[in-house]
């Protein structure tokens, strides 16, 4: 659900298609991931590697989320480097 905001939400906002067209990529790409490590632990199957994989979609936003933000506010320009 929260995907499916997000997808619906940035074709409001959006700068341009095909950055429309990446994100619902991603969302269903990112969907799929889960539907399927939500059918293993449903199924009560590989419950600690799934445990681990269900962190990766977190590790990855808060590894990539400083530096989306360094750049979304122009970088060195108007951030200082302290």
């Amino acid at each position: 659900m929260l995907l499916a905001g997000l997808v619906l939400g940035h074709l409001v906002t959006h700068h341009s298609y095909i950055e429309v067209i990446w994100l619902s990529a991603a969302a269903a790409m990112l969907t799929a991931y889960l539907l399927i490590i939500f059918w293993y632990v449903y199924h009560d199957r590989y419950l600690s590697l799934m445990g681990y994989l269900c962190q990766l979609p977190a590790i990855f936003i808060l590894v990539f989320l400083p530096y989306t933000w360094y750049t979304s506010v122009g970088g060195y320009a108007n951030v200082p480097e302290t």
